[in-house]
C-alpha cells in the first residue's frame, strides 16, 4: 500500500489545476518527481472516486471539471488571450493564465460553448444509406421499386 502525504496530494491538486487529469507525465516532471506517472494516475483515480471520502481531489473532479469556472479577473485575461491567440490554448495559458493549463482551458471553452448553445460536433453527421445487395443487378432494384418482379405476363 502506497502512502502519499497531504503535501503530495496538494501538489497533485495543483498539477491537476495546471495541466489536466490526463497529463500525469507533466505533473510528474513539474511537481512530483518522487512519484511515478502510474502512482499519480492511480492516486487521482482512487481519491476522486465517488465511493471515496470527501477530499480535495474528489471536490475538484465533481465541481471544477464538470462545471469549470474562472474568476472575473481570470475571465478577462482569458478573453484577451482569445482575442490575440484565438483557440491556441497553449499560448493563452503561457502568456495570460500561467496557473491554468491548456487542457483545462479547453474544458472551460467547451463548457462555455455548450452554455451558449454553440456546440459543434467534431464528427461529421453520418447519413444512413440503404444496404445494397450485390448479388442482384442494378435493374432488379429499380424493378422492385416500381413493383415489377421481372416476370413477363
Amino acid at each position: 500500500r502506497e502512502i502519499i502525504t497531504v503535501e503530495e496530494e496538494n501538489l497533485l491538486f495543483l498539477g491537476l489545476r495546471r495541466f489536466s487529469p490526463k497529463d500525469c507525465k507533466s505533473i510528474h516532471h513539474e511537481l512530483l518527481p518522487v512519484l511515478t506517472t502510474t502512482q499519480i494516475r492511480n492516486r487521482y483515480k482512487n481519491r476522486s472516486s465517488v465511493v471515496s471520502k470527501p477530499n480535495i481531489l474528489r471536490d475538484y473532479r465533481e465541481l471544477y471539471l464538470s462545471n469549470p469556472t474562472l474568476t472575473s479577473n481570470e475571465y478577462q485575461r482569458y478573453q484577451k488571450g482569445r482575442a490575440v491567440h484565438k483557440l491556441n490554448y497553449e499560448l493563452i495559458s503561457k502568456e495570460f493564465l500561467p496557473h491554468i493549463g491548456p487542457e483545462v482551458l479547453k474544458i472551460f471553452h467547451k463548457a462555455e460553448m455548450s452554455k451558449n448553445g454553440q456546440v459543434r460536433s467534431v464528427y461529421p453527421r453520418i447519413i444512413s444509406t440503404p444496404k445494397l445487395n450485390f448479388g442482384k443487378p442494378a435493374e432488379a432494384f429499380l424493378n422492385e421499386k416500381n413493383g415489377d418482379n421481372g416476370c413477363v405476363t
